[in-house]
């Protein structure tokens, strides 16, 4: 990534040029960096999809309700809607978790390899999650059934409730996963056969995401450890390497790609930003995990 030097007058001081293996760590440092945003930017995807499911969910009963005080006849198109709209954001979701599992075993295995203690780690935290969580064995299996065979949601609880001392009108929708619906429309779900059998003939959605998420959360908690355990040395030398240029004055930077004109001023560069306080906040989560 590239960034320029906003202002004409900004003052410059060339320190003096790399050495290969201090360039080397440099942009080695840049990559673990980069690398370390991309597992958190893959769990924010979930964490985000979890909140606008919840964010719909609170809204929409004000939306297809706000011209009435009380609730008699809702519109079969307000219910569609919200049908279509609650299995787009759950596909979403879905999508989500799967991606973030899926790319974290491949990144992992083929950082640290398949015998490492990252992986190992990894893999165990998982498959804790799937032998003692319900909500995680189905969500896991859920997406295979949203993907090739049904959308998810096909029932939809709408309430009213009269708050008797301010009259207040309070309306609630409730998302539910239909057990028979799933058993007889798939037959691949495996153990969580048993475990949908257990449950009554609907259950509601929000109950089981909210566990998924937290599980998913967990997961990456274990996943960020072990990974700031393994960036933290070759950070720790890139950063003191960096603060020993740093000055009260202004930002240090990579310049790179220098030309110079016939008298060896430098005409031209790109200026590479070093993100310290994201290295920063690696290293010290490192310590004190």
């Amino acid at each position: 990534m590239h960034y320029y030097l906003p202002e004409e007058e900004t003052h410059v001081e060339f320190y003096e040029p790399l050495s290969d293996e201090d360039y080397h760590k440099i942009e080695t440092s840049l990559n673990l960096v980069s690398e370390f945003r991309y597992y958190k930017r893959l769990k924010e995807f979930v964490v985000l999809n979890f909140k606008e499911i919840t964010a719909f969910l609170d809204n929409s009963p004000k939306k297809i309700t706000e011209v009435k005080f009380s609730v008699d006849y809702i519109k079969s198109t307000d219910v569609e809607f919200v049908k279509i709209e609650l299995n787009r954001l759950l596909m979403n979701y879905l999508s989500s978790i799967r991606t973030y599992l899926d790319h974290s075993e491949t990144k992992l295995k083929k950082r640290y390899g398949k015998s490492s203690s990252e992986f190992d780690n990894f893999k165990k935290s998982t498959n804790k999650l799937y032998d003692n969580k319900f909500a995680y064995r189905f969500i896991y299996k859920l997406r295979n059934y949203a993907q090739h065979i049904e959308l998810p949601i096909s029932k939809i609880g709408y309430e009213t409730q009269r708050v008797m001392k301010s009259q207040e009108i309070r309306r609630t929708l409730t998302p539910y996963f239909d057990r028979d619906e799933l058993l007889t429309k798939y037959s691949d779900w495996g153990v969580v056969e048993d475990d949908l059998l257990r449950e009554k003939r609907t259950f509601p959605l929000m109950s089981i995401i909210e566990q998924m998420t937290d599980s998913i959360l967990k997961v990456a908690e274990v996943v960020e450890k072990d990974i700031r355990k393994s960036f933290s040395l070759p950070l720790k030398e890139v950063l003191c390497m960096i603060e020993n240029k740093s000055s009260e004055r202004g930002m240090v930077f990579l310049a790179r790609d220098i030309k110079k004109n016939s008298k060896g001023e430098v005409i031209l560069y790109t200026n590479v930003f070093l993100p310290i306080n994201e290295m920063r906040e690696i290293l010290n989560e490192s310590t004190e995990s």
